[in-house]
Formats: structure tokens, C-alpha cells, sequence
């Protein structure tokens, strides 16, 4: 699956990662659109969301 990593300001990319698979009592749902929120934007822009900052993976 494709997912969006957030690596530094204003530094991000697409990867293609493992689907994560469901244990027992959880499900998978496939995701066919998602949104961005202001948290999201404030990750982007500037590497951090208040005390929360962005990790590098």
C-alpha cells in the first residue's frame, strides 16, 4: 500500500509499505480517499504540530 511520510519541514514522500495485517477481533478497510486537516499542514510546513514534532522514519 502507499503511504505519506512526513520526514522534515516542508519534506515529505510517497512509499510503498506492508499492509498491516488484522489480529484477531480488528478488520482491514480499504481506504479509497482521505484529507488533509490543519495539523497535518502544520507538520508539512514546519516539521511540528505544538509538542508533537515529526519523525523521521
Amino acid at each position: 500500500m502507499r503511504a505519506l511520510y512526513i520526514d522534515a519541514a516542508e519534506k515529505a514522500a510517497v512509499r510503498t509499505v506492508e499492509a498491516p495485517q488484522p489480529k484477531t477481533g480488528e478488520v482491514l478497510i480499504n481506504v479509497e480517499y482521505v484529507g488533509i486537516c490543519g495539523s497535518d499542514l502544520h507538520y508539512f510546513y514546519e516539521g511540528t504540530n505544538g509538542s508533537s514534532p515529526s519523525v523521521s522514519r
